[in-house]
């Protein structure tokens, strides 16, 4: 990080953080200024001699340190490892999904509890307990921070839902604040009179810079999904070419998956129907939902290997969510789809 005084910092680690000034040749620590722990870690069963004195079970530091100067704010991005339970995100066991951060009023120093910006583990479906449930296939994140054209954005990646190793570029629109008490708050914002008192990570979607919702007459890949359930059983296929127009399609659709895609932009007049390309083994039928996977059905019809074109029997304008439900005794591969005027 390059500071507004022209004086440069190195963050870096893994289970344990560390931060120093560098000299002006950009690769020697000064050491005067190295500071050890600037926040508490995660155990690390990787390392038999790894610091144990500054473990935080509640906000711990994994890997991925990615500093910033907002507002005149130091900000220490990272991804967390949680080890206690998040029940309202559908978290109980380990899990390092998260891109968190902590901010301070100095580079090497002072870093007070911040906030998570973003959870890679899909659409939060609210359980009537208060409990949440996952729709994706979480994984380890990384990521940065950016601004662009006076919107702040956080780059980050999910895993496609077969391993931690198979990873998808995400962006998502991030809000940022600075309170009275001097706290700035980043992601999700709660404001109480004009005020911003609380964060949370801002939702996974399918849209990443298209904040208005991904344009729904063109044609969108199937991997672009944010809800894939039930968990464990229909997942993104990574594709590696390098074409345009290449689609990573959803596979392994057994009876009772729902796909959904969060957020799409139908405009002022509604589309006449949606057209579904894929392939089917046995039959499989497809109900089309707006606003949650189990809203209002807008097409219904039986899916064929191909293409497959359906007349929406209501109308959709605006942004809204769409989920496509699969119901059969067969198994499906879906990789893309268009609503047609």
């Amino acid at each position: 990080m390059v500071d507004d005084d022209g004086r440069v910092y190195a963050y870096w680690g893994f289970c344990g953080c560390y931060c120093a000034e560098l000299e002006d040749d950009m690769a020697t620590i000064k050491e005067e200024t190295f500071r050890a722990h600037p926040m508490g870690h995660v155990p690390d069963p990787w390392n038999k001699n790894a610091d144990t004195e500054h473990i935080d079970l509640r906000d711990a530091f994994f890997e991925a340190s990615s500093p910033r100067k907002i507002g005149g704010k130091y900000v220490y991005l990272y991804s967390k490892r949680y080890v206690t339970p998040v029940p309202e995100l559908g978290v109980y066991d380990d899990n390092n999904g998260f891109l968190s951060y902590k901010w301070s009023d100095s580079p090497l120093s002072g870093y007070q509890d911040g906030g998570d910006i973003s959870f890679n583990g899909g659409e939060i479906l609210k359980m009537p307990d208060g409990t949440g449930q996952q729709t994706y296939r979480w994984g380890n994140n990384h990521g940065g921070l950016v601004e662009i054209n006076g919107q702040w954005y956080i780059f980050y990646h999910r895993q496609t839902g077969t391993d931690e190793f198979a990873r998808q570029g995400m962006i998502e629109p991030v809000d940022i604040a600075i309170g009275k008490d001097g706290k700035i708050y980043i992601g999700d914002i709660t404001y109480i009179n004009g005020e911003p008192v609380s964060s949370k990570p801002v939702e996974m979607t399918s849209s990443g810079a298209s904040v208005n919702g991904i344009d729904a007459y063109k044609l969108i890949s199937a991997g672009y999904a944010c809800h894939i359930s039930p968990l464990w059983q229909a997942y993104v296929k990574p594709v590696y070419e390098h074409t345009d127009g290449i689609s990573a399609p959803v596979v392994n659709i057994k009876n009772g998956t729902t796909v959904g895609f969060r957020y799409l932009q139908f405009g002022t007049n509604s589309p006449k129907s949606v057209t579904v390309l894929g392939t089917v083994k046995g039959q499989m039928s497809v109900k089309v939902r707006v606003d949650s996977y189990r809203g209002k059905i807008v097409a219904e019809f039986d899916m064929q290997s191909g293409e497959n074109t359906a007349t929406l029997t209501s109308g959709i304008i605006g942004k809204r969510a769409v989920y496509f439900e699969f119901i059969g005794d067969g198994e499906a591969e879906f990789d893309r789809f268009t609503f047609d005027r």
